[in-house]
């Protein structure tokens, strides 16, 4: 079956991190992301934000004052994260 650019487009509400076929080859998917939308809400798995551009994702995961998730994200800030 060829696949159809249309359908398979990732767009900001249907980007998925867990689809395996999204995740066969992610990087058309997150170019397409910074390009439309870098910072996006995905209707996937109950919603959640996609940050999709390297000094936004810096930006959001080293500002813990406006920007929480659960119980966090590991390993920016520290030493080989490009950060401080």
């Amino acid at each position: 079956m060829a696949s159809d650019p249309a359908r398979d487009a990732v767009t900001p509400t249907s980007f998925d991190h867990h689809d395996p076929v999204q995740m066969l080859d992610p990087y058309p998917g997150y170019a397409e992301l910074r390009a439309r939308c870098p910072v996006a809400h995905s209707d996937r798995h109950g919603g959640f934000w996609v940050v999709a551009g390297y000094d936004d994702v810096v930006a959001v995961a080293t500002d813990h004052d406006r920007f929480r998730s659960g119980g966090g994200i590991e390993g920016f800030g520290k030493p080989g994260f490009g950060v401080g």
